[in-house]
């Protein structure tokens, strides 16, 4: 499989993003881990990469590099927090008018991709945890090295080679040396892990909404797992399903049981929707986009329904867009019109 074309997005903030979509089918973003490189990861043979093809092989595979890391914006200031990093998916998951799209994420990156799924339960089809911790110390179980960040303080080239070593399997690691020394700087690194231990999302695990799978290599396989913590956060998710597997490359990923679990959250979800509700609403609105709708046809202003929804204003602004583009509107007003047309009110 070729490597995608590197595409770019501007943030609410001003950050460039650089992302690349690839694959067919059910979308299916990649929520950006530390070390990402959107160039590197699809042109250099390793682990990382065939489990990049395989998921593209299967979904729709969205993924990006967060703000100071890969191909997008570098220099993080001073006063940088880990919220920033869900203005970066969000950019992202807008510009490519997602509707409905699982999310997957990795080690820490679970925290904004539970953070977004608990705010946005409506667009969040299903997400998947591997690895995963979520800030909280009486939760998550330690399993990599505490002095990282002081080993990267004091000598780079050191830290380079432990986090390659953490990452890649031992016959990759050149491969990993590389792509972690390319990925980041010492100072945007360092800036990130200030800012990690403030970003605790433990309490927001029973407020999950969306189907939930929680994986994690045995720790038996791998040294590095986090199995009990994944254990725990399942546990907290109403509904959540656990997976161990076996397998010690530290981003390596059965896909099979990812397979299955989106394919039987899809299963559920079209048996839930009522019969002909595709066809009863015009230029493929979606149910949420109607209501939405409405709303702009009673006269409410975005913040207006954004309360109304319980959903938040990048998302009411998000719905907008799509429908103006899909109908093909031009504002407002004529939306109200056109609800009243299709007898939608």
């Amino acid at each position: 499989m070729d490597a995608p074309p590197v595409q770019y997005v501007t943030t609410s903030d001003g950050w460039s993003i650089a992302y690349t979509v690839s694959g067919e089918g059910t979308p299916l973003v990649y929520v950006s881990s530390p070390f990402d490189h959107a160039r590197l990861y699809w042109t250099t043979p390793s682990v990382f990469r065939d489990l990049l093809q395989a998921l593209a092989a299967r979904f729709k595979l969205i993924c990006y590099d967060s703000r100071g890391q890969g191909m997008s914006s570098r220099g993080l200031p001073e006063d940088f927090r880990i919220e920033d990093f869900e203005t970066d998916l969000e950019a992202v998951v807008g510009h490519l008018q997602l509707d409905r799209f699982v999310l997957l994420a990795f080690h820490g990156s679970a925290r904004v991709a539970i953070k977004y799924a608990a705010q946005h339960p409506e667009r969040v089809l299903a997400l998947i945890l591997v690895n995963a911790n979520t800030g909280d110390p009486s939760l998550d179980t330690r399993s990599t090295p505490s002095d990282l960040e002081e080993v990267a303080r004091r000598d780079w080239d050191l830290f380079v080679e432990a986090m390659a070593r953490l990452l890649w399997p031992s016959e990759e690691l050149a491969v990993g040396k590389a792509i972690v020394r390319e990925s980041i700087t010492r100072a945007d690194y360092l800036r990130r892990a200030r800012a990690w231990p403030s970003y605790n999302v433990a309490a927001l695990l029973h407020k999950l909404r969306a189907p939930t799978l929680v994986m994690a290599p045995s720790t038996i396989a791998n040294p590095y797992s986090r199995e009990e913590t994944s254990r725990h956060i399942a546990a907290r998710i109403p509904g959540a399903r656990l997976a161990v597997f076996d397998d010690p490359g530290a981003r390596a990923l059965p896909i099979g049981p990812v397979e299955d679990f989106v394919r039987s959250v899809e299963v559920a979800e079209q048996e839930r929707r009522p019969a002909g509700e595709k066809a009863a609403l015009p230029d493929g609105l979606s149910a949420r986009e109607v209501e939405v709708l409405r709303l702009i046809t009673a006269g409410k202003s975005n913040q207006q329904i954004a309360a109304e929804l319980v959903i938040t204003l990048n998302t009411v602004q998000h719905h907008v867009s799509n429908i103006l583009t899909k109908t093909g509107l031009t504002n407002r007003t004529e939306a109200a019109a056109y609800a009243h047309r299709q007898g939608l009110v």
